[in-house]
C-alpha cells in the first residue's frame, strides 16, 4: 500500500492498447493505477465481445443538500454523476469529496440504504464493505450487464491504490473459484494492500505482467501485413514498363538489338521471380519475420517505404585498450563528468572495470532509427527523450540520440540499401547502437552526463549478472557487496 501516483505504467501505452484496448478508462488526478490493475488482473479472463469502460467521478453535497433531498433522491443525484453505472461493462468508480464529514457521511448513508432502488439490477457485495474498516466504501454488482459501482468515502491516492484489491470480488463473472489468482496477479494485490510494499514493488509486479503480453508480435504484424508485398507490386510495375521499353527499343535500334534481348531476358526473370513471390508469400514477409524473431527491435511506425524502429542492446563493441587507458586516466571524462554517480575515484574505477575490462556488469542502451526502402538510413535523436515507459532501463545512446551520427556505420548501411539487403541494413544499426567509441572525447563526455543523470534525469541502466537493472551508484553498492 503506498500514496504516490503511478503516473506511467506500460499497460497503459498506445502499444498496449493494440492488444488491451477493450479494457479503457480515465485516471485519478493522473493516476493510472486502477486502468493497468484492471487490464493486468482481468483482461486474461475476458472472453472475446466483453469490454469495460473505467470512469472516476465525484461529489462534494454538503449538509444543506443533503437535508434538501431525501435519501432516494440523493442517492440518484450521486448515481447520475457517473455515466458508466448502468451500461455494459461499466465500471465506475466514485468518491465523496465534500469538505464536510458529516455531507459525506450522508451521502454514503443515501448510496447504502437507496442505491438498489434507484439502480435496479444492482446487488451489494457486503464483503467489500466488510473488508474496508479504516473507510467507508460500498459496492454494488450487475451481474447481467457485468457492471461494477463502487462508492468510497473521501478519496486519496493511498485509498486509491488500497480499494484496487476490491477488482476481483467485485467481478465475480471473470474470477470464478475455477481460476485462482496467479502467482503474478497475487504479487499485484500485495503492492497496493501491504503496508510494506511501495510504488516499485508495484511497477515490478505490473512490468512483469507486461512481460507475458506479445505486443511486439501484434503491433509488427497489424503494422507490416502487405507493406512488403505492396513495395514489390511496385517495383513489378516499374519493371514492366522497362520490359516495354526494351522491345521498342529492339525494334528501333537493330544495331543493338542482342544486347536489347539479353536485357530483356534479365528483367523477365526480375518480373518470374516477383510475380512468384507475391504469389506464394501472401502478406507475410521477411522484414516482418525478421522483427517478429528480433526481440530487441521495437516497430514504432511504418510511413510510405520508410520503417522507424527502436533498437534495445547493450553496450558490446569498444577498444578495450582504449577503454582501459580512460580507466587507468585519474583525470579521464570518466572521472571528472561523474561527479555525480560517486566523489570517489576508486568507487567508479570499480563501475568502470565491472563493466568495460571484466564486463561482469553491462549497460542498457537503445537508440531510433529510419530505413527508407527506396533510400537509405536516417537516425532520429531527440536528445534521450521520447522513448516511453518500455525503455526507462535503457540509456539513450551518446553518440546517435544526442548527436544524430552513426559514424561508419552510414556508409555501410547505405550501400547495403542500395543492394536490397535491408536485413543487413538493420543489423548494421544494432550494431550502431552496440558501439561506443572511447577515442571520441565528446561522445565520451556525453555518454558520462547522461550516466551521470545530468540530461535525461533517469539512468537506471546499469545489468547485474542476476538481469537486475540498476542507477550507477546501486551498481558500486552491489560491487562493494561482493568484495
Amino acid at each position: 500500500m503506498f500514496k504516490t501516483p503511478i503516473t506511467t505504467s506500460p499497460l497503459i501505452s498506445a502499444q498496449a492498447d493494440t492488444v488491451l484496448g477493450r479494457i479503457s478508462g480515465g485516471s485519478y488526478f493522473g493516476d493510472v493505477s486502477f486502468l493497468s490493475t484492471l487490464r493486468a488482473l482481468v483482461f486474461p479472463r475476458m472472453p472475446e465481445g466483453d469490454a469495460i469502460s473505467f470512469s472516476v467521478s465525484r461529489s462534494n453535497y454538503s449538509e444543506a443538500d443533503a437535508k434538501r433531498y431525501n435519501s432516494r433522491e440523493l442517492a440518484d443525484l450521486i448515481a447520475s454523476k457517473n455515466s458508466r453505472i448502468g451500461t455494459t461493462g461499466g465500471f465506475a468508480l466514485h468518491y465523496f469529496d465534500s469538505t464536510d464529514k458529516i455531507a459525506n457521511e450522508k451521502s454514503m448513508n443515501a448510496i447504502m440504504s437507496k442505491f438498489e432502488e434507484v439502480r435496479s439490477g444492482y446487488k451489494r457485495v457486503d464483503k467489500i464493505t466488510a473488508f474496508y474498516k479504516q473507510f467507508p466504501v460500498a459496492c454494488y454488482i450487475n451481474e447481467e450487464l457485468k457492471a461494477v459501482a463502487l462508492f468510497v468515502g473521501q478519496m486519496d491516492h493511498r485509498r486509491y491504490h488500497f480499494i484496487q484489491a476490491a477488482i476481483v470480488p467485485a467481478m465475480p463473472w471473470y474470477f470464478t473459484p475455477g481460476q485462482p489468482l496467479t502467482p503474478l496477479e497475487m504479487s499485484v494485490i500485495h503492492a497496493v494492500t501491504d503496508r510494506t510494499k511501495d510504488e516499485n514493488d508495484y511497477n515490478d509486479a505490473i512490468r512483469k505482467i507486461y512481460d507475458t503480453f506479445d505486443f511486439r508480435s501484434e503491433l509488427i504484424r497489424r503494422k507490416l501485413s502487405g507493406f512488403e508485398t505492396a513495395f514489390i507490386r511496385d517495383a513489378l510495375a516499374v519493371e514492366q514498363r522497362n520490359y516495354a521499353n526494351k522491345i521498342d527499343r529492339i525494334n528501333q535500334l537493330n544495331r543493338q538489338i542482342a544486347d536489347a534481348f539479353r536485357e530483356q531476358n534479365d528483367i523477365s526473370i526480375r518480373i518470374a521471380g516477383m510475380e512468384r513471390k507475391i504469389e506464394e508469400g501472401g502478406d507475410d514477409s521477411e522484414l516482418m519475420e525478421y522483427f517478429l524473431a528480433s526481440k530487441n527491435l521495437t516497430l514504432t511506425e511504418v510511413s510510405g517505404s520508410t520503417v522507424h524502429f527502436i533498437v534495445r542492446s547493450n553496450l558490446e563493441y569498444f577498444d578495450p585498450e582504449a577503454a582501459k587507458a580512460a580507466i587507468d586516466n585519474p583525470n579521464a571524462r570518466l572521472y571528472s563528468r561523474c561527479r555525480n554517480i560517486s566523489s570517489n575515484n576508486e568507487d567508479l574505477k570499480k563501475l568502470w572495470t565491472a563493466i568495460f575490462l571484466d564486463e561482469k556488469l553491462r549497460i542498457n542502451v537503445c537508440a531510433r532509427f529510419s530505413l527508407s526502402l527506396d533510400g537509405g538510413v536516417s537516425t532520429n535523436g531527440g536528445h534521450g527523450s521520447g522513448f516511453g515507459a518500455e525503455f526507462n532501463d535503457c540509456l539513450p545512446h551518446p553518440h546517435v540520440e544526442y548527436y544524430n551520427c552513426m559514424g561508419g556505420y552510414v556508409q555501410i548501411i547505405n550501400e547495403l540499401m542500395m543492394k536490397h539487403d535491408y536485413i543487413m541494413a538493420i543489423e548494421q544499426c544494432v550494431a550502431s547502437c552496440q558501439s561506443l567509441n572511447f577515442n571520441d572525447g565528446t561522445v565520451i563526455g556525453k555518454f558520462c552526463e547522461v550516466m551521470s543523470g545530468d540530461d535525461t534525469g533517469n539512468n537506471r541502466c546499469v545489468v547485474l549478472p542476476d538481469g537486475k537493472v540498476v542507477t550507477p551508484r546501486e551498481a558500486i553498492a552491489w560491487l562493494k557487496e561482493q568484495e
